[in-house]
């Protein structure tokens, strides 16, 4: 009763989920650029503002710019957005979806430059003759204080009291570790700072000299805080108390803070809607091909683990529910990395079902009963499966702490994956089968596969000789390293724009038209042009139409061309003509933008034109107009990238010319994200050693390290090899490493380091329960033997649903799913023949090591002077007899004995177990 229970609450709760996912319009999923589009933002310098406050612009800073603001990007959880420098002076923000990107987009172009300022000119208890009187009007919660300046009774503006202010310190002199908090006694909500190490000497000498007197501390100009200084800080610590509204003014400060100032003021100056960046065919194809997949796989469970491939393929539908539930929960936004994540989380959840499987056969196969057989499965796979999902959960929290959005959304997806597949696979599927054992046709072994191996033969009668041969396949992946490594020098890689930049072709079109003809006619373009591999998005931009029409009196011959240069000099300017037809000037011009009567007036003004008459028609709003942007890896100046300018603007949609433009832009993959993810693998390889390094310590940490190491450069040779099959294939069908190339290296990594846990974890295990006189080769081979089904059953099932994307799948993403494809298969590969073969080269290693040093003791003991005498060695204690020893590892009879679970049956015969019994003593 206790499993039927059990097994209601979790459908009543999949049940739930399940409604939840297709509750689209209320609950929406947040799709990313790659899939939905989103808005696209290009801001750019504020040079009046910039003439004003005195301060000179050079084009280097808007890599700084670029940098600063995919920092507060990758603080705020922006994740798939995407930032690039454009020109000298812009930089293009995509957001994904944005409920509201005006909001977004204004808090991530604030400049936020944050300095402390003492109030010299204002009277204080120390200085009760300065020059300005200040008054507060103090804020009731969540109301930030007003502050007034007087000299005398004559009110003073506040920039004139910062103007003869000085300043002590600058947000470059506060630690990145703001954070928002709420002051316990009062309630306020605050931002605490901490200051590096010269700031704080500086802040606490400032304080030193001037308590009793204001401290300023301005923001943008603003003063938002002027505490009076009670007594010297010398921690180095503070808090903000701007009057904050909410905890999330209080956050959107610290972030701002921890990211840095930008150098320069910003402001917007155009926002169009964009499409998906795949293509909506794309998008729609691999939506069919990843459906053909999932259905591939069902079947395949179904059929080689027959009524368990029933009860797995239930398990990963409420899988499913499941974790898209907690997408949507937690606000995920699904793009290309996030979908990847899912992807690889799908294959770790059918993974799981696949080691419980496949021990619970083992479990049947040595004649258990299967309510026993069951419970013994489920135990024996707990430990592989447990450690193959901390590995997992190690990388993804390492990858999300120091990547860049587009890792985090990978990484974010996949430890939610994992958790979720971990629960359905213990809980779901374990219920299940209990709930089995109660009906006696579900009893019958026919049900489940037990004759159904890759290996044609019954586990335990035969293994794999994988260790007699290890030299030769460790020979083979040394060859495929060092070819992927001469590969990498020559030819190299094929980078594409996401990490060289290049140029941007945008054309607007009056006329509507459907996205995929558009789509072929600029196909036919950059065909014609041989620029197939360019990036084609296409996207909506809503144009306001304003026609002007005017007159005037006679004027100089000089005014009609300045006329018509200042006419054109306005946004949006379509077509422009001034005529002078004798005493008449006449003028008709055409705004894709906004512009009202005033402006034009102005300019007649100015050039001193007699009697105008202006006439201009209230903006006109058209329905979103088309956009195409295309991007390619070629010079601005590049006369391909200008034929296909020209040739797009001849399309017979209409043309705009204004909203038209070709664009120098900047890398969207900046070295940071390159160097974070170096970093961040790097990191968490180290860290699964030391994990791999703790559970595997069979015989002391350090013996335990060997496995953490040799899963390690099983990894490292996994992914060689998939960027030496990108370098081969950019040389031959002209394949680009984009940003999703960076995706699939961190897929095959999370593969890779699953893969192989699984099979040290049976080493593991048959360590601890060694027959007898068994060779630590005979116990590798036996080991991989016995996980060889699941290794090529999850395999399968993954490269399953990448073969269906791959044949099935859009265009634009096959090299990113062939990428997958390679790391895969040669995940599988590495972690039988790799991996396993590294961990008895080092044990063997270790064995002679020690040997040699007994043998060198042993000489050195025999060459001692005569008549010395030899050193008493101390007595070891009474210990029971070995059964088997191989470097650190050693067990002994009576651990055999009191071992309650049975070991690994040895070639037994028919159909009985076979176990071990302890030596009867030969009767004298």
């Amino acid at each position: 009763m206790r499993n039927v229970a059990f097994f209601l609450g979790i459908l009543a709760v999949v049940v739930a989920a399940a409604w939840f996912d297709v509750q689209n319009r209320v609950y929406p999923i947040r799709e990313g650029l790659d899939l939905k589009g989103g808005v696209r933002v290009v801001v750019q310098v504020d040079h009046a503002k910039m003439q004003q406050m005195g301060q000179p612009f050079s084009s280097g800073q808007i890599v700084q710019v670029r940098d600063i603001l995919e920092s507060r990007v990758n603080q705020f959880g922006l994740s798939g957005t995407d930032v690039k420098a454009k020109g000298d002076d812009q930089v293009e923000i995509q957001l994904p979806g944005a409920r509201d990107p005006e909001q977004v987009v204004g808090k991530l172009i604030t400049t936020a430059q944050l300095e402390f300022r003492w109030l010299k000119s204002v009277q204080s208890t120390r200085s009760p003759t300065a020059r300005y009187r200040m008054e507060v009007a103090h804020g009731g919660r969540g109301q930030p204080d007003i502050y007034t300046f007087y000299e005398g009774d004559k009110p003073v503006p506040e920039q004139k009291i910062l103007e003869e202010s000085e300043l002590i310190l600058t947000g470059r002199d506060l630690e990145p570790k703001s954070v928002q908090d709420t002051e316990m006694q009062t309630g306020k909500i605050v931002v605490r700072f901490e200051l590096k190490p010269e700031g704080a000497r500086t802040f606490a000498d400032f304080t030193r000299q001037h308590v009793n007197e204001f401290l300023a501390i301005v923001l943008d100009n603003r003063i938002i805080s002027a505490p009076n200084v009670n007594e010297p800080i010398t921690q180095g610590q503070g808090q903000i108390e701007g009057g904050f509204k909410t905890p999330q003014e209080a956050r959107d400060l610290a972030v701002l803070l921890n990211s840095g100032a930008l150098p320069v003021p910003l402001q917007v100056i155009e926002r169009q809607e964009v499409g998906a960046t795949l293509g909506a065919e794309a998008v729609r194809a691999s939506i069919q091909a990843g459906l053909v997949g999932l259905g591939l796989v069902l079947l395949f469970m179904l059929g080689y683990y027959l009524l368990p491939g029933v009860l797995a393929n239930i398990a990963l539908l409420f899988y499913a529910a499941l974790t898209f539930a907690i997408y949507k929960l937690m606000q995920v936004t699904m793009d290309l990395p996030s979908i990847t994540g899912f992807i690889l989380s799908v294959g770790m959840a059918v993974d799981a079902n696949i080691l419980i499987f496949e021990r619970l056969k083992e479990e049947m196969r040595s004649g258990k009963t299967l309510h026993s057989a069951i419970d013994a499965g489920f135990s024996r796979a707990f430990s592989s499966i447990f450690d193959s999902n901390v590995s997992t959960w190690i990388t993804c929290f390492i990858l999300f702490q120091l990547g860049a959005p587009l890792i985090k959304g990978f990484a974010l997806t996949l430890a939610i994956g994992v958790a979720v597949s971990m629960f359905t696979a213990i809980t779901v599927t374990r219920t299940m089968l209990h709930l089995l054992v109660n009906w006696e046709w579900a009893r019958t072994e026919r049900l489940f596969g037990l004759g159904i191996s890759w290996l044609s033969f019954r586990l335990g009668q035969r293994h794999l000789d994988i260790m007699g041969r290890r030299r030769l396949y460790l020979g083979f992946s040394g060859i495929l390293v060092l070819t992927a490594i001469a590969l990498l020098v020559k030819p190299g890689l094929n980078l594409g724009i996401d990490f060289t930049g290049g140029s941007q072709v945008q054309v607007t079109y009056e006329q509507p038209v459907a996205d995929h003809e558009l789509r072929a006619k600029v196909d036919e373009v950059l065909t014609r042009h041989g620029l197939r591999d360019a990036r084609v998005t296409l996207g909506r931009t809503p144009l306001r139409w304003t026609r002007l029409t005017a007159t005037g009196g006679e004027v100089a011959d000089t005014v009609p061309p300045e006329l018509e240069r200042r006419l054109n000099d306005l946004k949006g300017a379509e077509s422009v003509t001034v005529k002078k037809e004798g005493k008449t000037l006449s003028v008709t011009a055409t705004y894709a933008s906004e512009h009202t009567q005033p402006e034009f007036v102005s300019i007649f003004s100015q050039l001193g034109i007699p009697n105008p008459q202006v006439n201009v028609s209230p903006p006109e709003e058209t329905r979103p107009s088309p956009v195409v942007f295309v991007l390619t890896k070629l010079a601005n100046t590049d006369e391909k990238v200008k034929a296909v300018y020209n040739d797009l603007r001849e399309l017979p949609y209409g043309a705009v010319r204004s909203a038209s433009s070709q664009t120098l832009i900047g890398p969207s993959v900046a070295r940071e994200l390159v160097r974070g993810a170096f970093f961040s693998v790097l990191l968490a390889s180290l860290a699964i050693i030391a994990y791999l390094g703790y559970r595997f310590a069979i015989g002391g940490f350090v013996n335990g390290i060997k496995f953490g190491a040799a899963a390690v450069v099983a990894l490292l040779h996994d992914v060689l090899f998939a960027v030496g099959v990108f370098a081969v294939m950019g040389a031959l069908r002209g394949w680009q490493v984009d940003s999703f190339f960076v995706t699939a290296a961190l897929t095959i990594i999370g593969f890779s380091v699953h893969d192989t846990i699984v099979v040290f974890d049976r080493i593991r295990e048959n360590l601890r329960n060694r027959l007898p006189r068994e060779t630590l080769i005979d116990l590798v081979n036996r080991s991989v033997t016995q996980t060889f089904d699941r290794s090529i059953n999850t395999s399968l099932t993954v490269i399953l649903v990448l073969l269906a994307l791959l044949v099935l799948g859009g265009e634009s993403i096959k090299p990113f799913n062939a990428a997958l494809l390679a790391g895969i298969a040669i995940g599988t590969y590495s972690s039988i023949f790799v991996a396993s073969p590294l961990v008895v080269l080092w044990e063997r290693a270790s064995q002679r090591s020690a040997a040699e040093a007994r043998k060198k003791e042993d000489v050195r003991l025999q060459s001692r002077p005569a008549g010395t005498p030899r050193p008493a060695r101390p007595r070891p204690e009474p210990q029971a007899a070995p059964v088997a020893k191989s470097g650190a590892v050693e067990r002994t009879a009576a651990e055999v004995a009191a071992k309650a679970s049975p070991v690994a049956p040895a070639r037994p015969a028919g159909r009985g177990t076979t176990t071990i019994r302890p030596k009867r003593k030969r009767r004298s």
